[in-house]
């Protein structure tokens, strides 16, 4: 019977889950990890080896979409802004490689990033500001190393 108890472990799990996009904008703006056992959870899930490899597909395909040539059609997908994609490309690089490596990264990150590739209307898909993008895929390399 043990097992249809809900460990305090696997609720907050749960609960990181289902709260995850305002977990994430919370640890993406600094909270600490440690701050409550739902926020240790959200960062144990944003820094899976699954979550980061889809972060890294998700970049490889923003710079595959901004190498293809634009096309105009009728579409509910927001695609980034190909200029500012082109323009950064060797910081989305490097930032998806770091993903695919073995080198502990920070839930603020992670976070930040998911934001950065959900936000239809961030840096990433509106082009108001020509260093927005790079301004934030600095600070998002930054947030990715872990505090020693």
């Amino acid at each position: 019977m043990s097992g249809d108890i809900a460990t305090p472990h696997r609720l907050a799990s749960l609960q990181a889950h289902l709260r995850g996009h305002h977990l994430d904008r919370e640890l993406a703006a600094g909270v600490e990890t440690w701050r409550t056992p739902v926020h240790a959870a959200r960062s144990i899930q944003l820094t899976s080896t699954a979550m980061r490899d889809r972060l890294a597909r998700s970049l490889d395909q923003v710079l595959q979409d901004a190498d293809a040539s634009p096309r105009a059609s009728l579409s509910i997908v927001v695609h980034a802004c190909r200029e500012a994609v082109i323009q950064v490309r060797p910081a989305i690089v490097s930032i998806a490689d770091r993903l695919r490596s073995d080198e502990p990264l920070a839930a603020r990150g992670v976070a930040a990033l998911l934001d950065l590739l959900t936000d239809g209307g961030g840096p990433l898909y509106v082009h108001a500001d020509p260093r927005a993008l790079e301004q934030r895929l600095d600070e998002i390399d930054d947030w990715l190393c872990v505090p020693r």
